[in-house]
């Protein structure tokens, strides 16, 4: 604390350092877009996932981890929906889906590895992807995701492809407007995929300025 005592229309400069507090509670999700283009990216974060967290260590030991995935909507016009495409979109993809919360936010680096590990691709028809729907589903579900409120929240987001906002739902008859609501159940599926819009960027940056994520 301190004080400067100026006349009138004086000006001074101050010179001020600020440190980040010690150890601070920090809370990282990792969001990844599981269309079949991304193979190569899964698996190169399936070799790097362990240091990556010993990474995020290294800025706190105070730190979580967490991991979700997503594809798209479920139905025509976002995914194969004939025969056996369904199920196996992209010869040994696993089918398609909405959104994905494989692992919320554990302290352990060992943990984050093993639900990565794990993983496998999928396939949708289109180039954008579900990515909004899947972020708001992040934000908004703190009790399902884990996130800690004195924590500082940060996603990252990996995917290489555009995404669908607002009104692209029409396309597949999907009219109800996205209702920034958490709908991911306790074991990680999100379950209004088909019966909500995808959500607007405006909306979705207003609910995340609420949650405090970055």
């Amino acid at each position: 604390q301190f004080s400067v005592r100026l006349r009138p229309h004086e000006q001074v400069n101050l010179k001020i350092k600020l440190k980040p507090a010690l150890n601070y509670p920090l809370d990282v999700y990792y969001l990844m877009d599981h269309s079949n283009s991304m193979k190569d990216d899964l698996d190169t974060l399936k070799l790097n996932s362990y240091s990556l967290a010993t990474a995020i260590r290294s800025i706190s030991t105070n730190f979580r981890m967490g991991y979700g995935s997503y594809v798209d909507k479920t139905t025509a016009p976002f995914a194969l929906m004939q025969g056996d495409m369904v199920l196996n979109p992209c010869g040994g993809c696993k089918k398609p889906y909405s959104f994905m919360n494989t692992l919320p936010l554990d302290d352990n680096a060992e943990t984050f590895q093993k639900a990565v590990q794990r993983e496998t691709i999928s396939g949708n028809i289109d180039t954008p992807e579900g990515t909004l729907e899947a972020l708001m589903q992040t934000a908004v579900c703190e009790e399902v995701i884990g996130w800690r409120k004195e924590a500082r929240k940060v996603i990252i987001i990996a995917t290489d492809a555009n995404y669908h906002a607002a009104g692209d739902g029409r396309l597949a008859g999907i009219v109800t407007p996205n209702d920034g609501k958490c709908y991911t159940t306790a074991e990680g599926a999100y379950t209004r995929g088909l019966r909500q819009d995808y959500p607007s960027i405006s909306f979705l940056n207003y609910k995340m300025q609420q949650a405090d994520i970055l």
